[in-house]
């Protein structure tokens, strides 16, 4: 499968390119021109023609990308993304990598 023809892992790809310069990122929702991992899943969304399926879909396997459970909803997920973001010792490497496994969980839905 190409990974560009499934929509949600498009949208993981545009906020893991948003996000991928570590000056962009920040704890808390947003900081100047950075921002946290859950406003950057809402932008990449707003991109697609399913902005609420894609963006639900997103947080759900960013969750269960840093092994939490993703059965909750949108706003639970969005929250549980917020303080794993937020943690004090959380790294951008670390963000960067739960969105790969993100992707990774995806693909291996849809392949």
């Amino acid at each position: 499968m190409d990974r560009h023809k499934d929509e949600v892992v498009s949208v993981l790809l545009r906020a893991r390119k948003l996000i991928e310069d570590p000056a962009r990122w920040c704890r808390r929702a947003t900081s100047g021109e950075a921002a946290c991992l859950g406003i950057y899943i809402g932008r990449a969304s707003a991109q697609s023609y399913f902005t609420a399926e894609c963006f639900s879909a997103a947080l759900a396997l960013v969750v269960n990308a840093i092994d939490r459970d993703p059965t909750h909803g949108a706003l639970a997920n969005m929250l549980t993304i917020g303080l794993w973001n937020d943690a004090p010792d959380r790294t951008h490497a670390e963000v960067l990598a739960a969105l790969d496994r993100a992707i990774e969980l995806r693909l291996q839905e849809v392949t």
